[in-house]
């Protein structure tokens, strides 16, 4: 993974054909959201893209819901950093953690859709989230993650 001119940033709506690019040909995709939805959700939502100059190769979206609740609403990776997407989801989680707090959200949920196929809930567990129990429905389970510096209670959930 090339480093040079490499940074985070938030997602704008001019970024939405380049989400959609990755949407469309991209193998590590998570998805919770309409092709119509997606313009707006990165206006509305934070929404942090990993780019390497000004091409898109990452993307983390949420939607929050209910403050202090919000969702991971979509995770992408280029094929060209798909050995990578442990290292990026990590990276467009920490920046994402930022802009969530601003806006009021104590906790980050991940929902996925089925339990054998879920690629992105190891893919969490590894980036340092830890499973709890949840009411949710038998293909969801709560995950929590403390960020840097905040010892008192779990910050980031992902279900």
């Amino acid at each position: 993974m090339s480093t040079d001119s490499r940074h985070i940033r938030l997602l704008t709506p001019a970024d939405v054909p380049q989400v959609e690019r990755l949407i469309r040909s991209s193998e590590y995709i998570y998805q919770r959201f309409t092709p119509e939805e997606l313009p707006l959700l990165i206006e509305r939502y934070p929404a942090v893209g990993d780019l390497h100059n000004a091409s898109l190769h990452g993307f983390l979206i949420s939607q929050i819901t209910n403050p202090p609740i919000a969702w991971i609403g979509g995770f992408g990776v280029s094929w060209s950093e798909s050995k990578y997407y442990i290292s990026i989801l990590d990276n467009l989680i920490e920046d994402l953690n930022t802009h969530l707090r601003a806006r009021g959200a104590q906790a980050l949920y991940y929902s996925g859709n089925d339990m054998e196929q879920d690629w992105l809930r190891p893919s969490c567990w590894r980036a340092g989230f830890n499973p709890t129990a949840s009411s949710m429905p038998t293909t969801s389970m709560t995950i929590r993650r403390q960020p840097p510096g905040i010892h008192a209670s779990p910050y980031v959930r992902c279900s």
